[in-house]
Formats: C-alpha cells, structure tokens, sequence
C-alpha cells in the first residue's frame, strides 16, 4: 500500500494564513466572512485581530442557529444573491459542508431544500458603514464568482484590501459553477492580485487562493510566500504530475513555517529571565 506524505499545515494554522500578509501596522477594521459554516476561521482571526469588527453570512438554518450564539459580531441568515433576491438553497444530508445555491447534479432525492433571504456584496457594505479596510472570506461551493459580481461598488473602491476564497481548477459536479481562472481574471480588472494558493488536496481539485489589492502592502514573511509562489507557478503550462508536486512543495513550505513559528514560541516561552 502506498502511504501519501502529508506536507500539510494543521488547518487552524492555515486560517491564519492570510496574517502573512498583513503588515502588522495595517490591520483590517472589519471582516466579511460569507458563508460561515461550521469552521473557525472567524474565531481564529477574532484572536489574532481583536479589534476588528465582524460580519458574517450564513444562509443554512441549521448552521446559523448553531454558530449564531458563538459568532463574534452580526451574522445574518442570508446568502449573497444576483440583486439580493431570494434563492433556493441545497443542504446534503451526507455533507453538509458541500451545500450551497448550487446543488451537485447528483442531489439526492432526500435532500434538504430552503428559500433564503438574499443580499449583495453592496448591500452588506452599505449596512456594516463603509469600512475602509475590509478583509473578505469566502467559502460558498463554487457560487464564489456570482457573489464578487453583487459587490461593483464596493470593489471598485478597493476598500476591499484581502481575499481568501474557496477556488477549483475545474468542476466534476457542479456544472454551474465557477473555476478559478475565472475569478482571476475578473478580479485583475479591479486591481487584485492573486498571492498564493494552499490547503491543496491531491485527491480534489479544490483549494484556497489569496488575493491582495495591487496598492496594499505585503508584509515580510506574505513577500517570501508570494515569491516562492511566483517561481513555482509562473513557469507555464505543465503536466497534472508537476502541478501535483508544485502544491506539494508549497504545502511543505507552509508547513515548516508552522513549525517554525511552534518552535519559536516554545522556546520563548522556557527561556530564562
């Protein structure tokens, strides 16, 4: 049996991936976190920016009532809607996180179905003041391309400074959904970047990406990623097996940046006064 090495960093240190590249002197002021769902990436970064203000979607009745009394800041029973209409929203029994305003093509006959309130990316702008620096969190199943497109104003302001989302190379399932290729091309054309991606699974197609605004500024250890990054996948078109060991190196470098920063503390901590 062949056993896979795992290169990868423990998930709560990868939800404060994005820190890395925020220079500690320019924090964000306010997180929109779309699509909540049962994680922590809210909590952890609550700990790591404790005055920064939160707002969070979460359009799955079940999942609200349970994060709703945990949430650090204003969470709304809605999804980010084409004109913050309502829409029909899928929950499968078997996974939960997978649901979402796309169903997989193979939705099971007992699948859950709600009609959920709805509202733009403009409109949750308009309601949390206009911050001016804004960190967006986005993990919606491959509705991440729709939801930018409700929030023109608010991009084009670039108020929006960070980007973490939920991207695919391509889709097996979800036959309306967005690749990742899609989303860097509409983002480019208000002036983001994409940094780095992480959290790959040789299995799945399905990985998170970061993108930071073309005028803010990397902090020191966000600049080594997004170099490494640049030497590794800028190359050009390559084979599925380099791809593959491309990821790998990058999940390995994130992971020893993990231990790393363990080892520091640790010895911080047994040092003598």
């Amino acid at each position: 049996m062949k056993i896979e090495p795992n290169y990868k960093a423990s998930h709560g240190w990868y939800e404060l991936l994005i820190a890395s590249f925020i220079s500690p002197g320019t924090p964000p002021d306010l997180m929109m976190d779309i699509g909540v769902g049962p994680k922590t990436e809210y909590q952890q970064l609550n700990k790591r920016y404790p005055d920064m203000q939160m707002v969070g979607l979460e359009p799955n009745p079940e999942t609200f009532a349970e994060v709703q009394p945990k949430f650090p800041g204003r969470l709304f029973q809605r999804a980010v809607t084409a004109g913050g209409v309502p829409m029909k929203y899928v929950v499968h029994a078997n996974n939960t996180m997978a649901s979402g305003l796309i169903p997989y093509d193979t939705t099971p006959r007992d699948a859950k179905r709600y009609m959920v309130e709805g509202m733009t990316l403009d409109m949750l702008d308009q309601e949390t003041g206009y911050s001016d620096r804004i960190l967006l969190w986005m993990d919606i199943e491959g509705y991440e391309l729709e939801a930018l497109r409700t929030g023109p104003q608010l991009l084009s302001s670039g108020r929006i400074r960070w980007i973490n989302l939920e991207v695919r190379s391509r889709w097996n399932f979800k036959k309306d959904a967005c690749t990742e290729s899609e989303i860097d091309e509409f983002l480019a054309g208000y002036g983001y970047r994409k940094v780095i991606t992480y959290n790959h699974y040789p299995s799945s197609h399905h990985h998170d990406a970061i993108y930071i605004h073309d005028t803010e500024s990397l902090a020191e250890d966000g600049q080594r990623l997004y170099e490494i990054y640049q030497e590794l996948f800028m190359a050009g078109p390559e084979s599925r097996e380099t791809e593959d060991l491309k990821h790998r190196v990058v999940d390995l470098f994130l992971a020893l940046t993990e231990q790393r920063d363990k080892v520091g503390y640790l010895r911080s901590k047994f040092q003598r006064p």
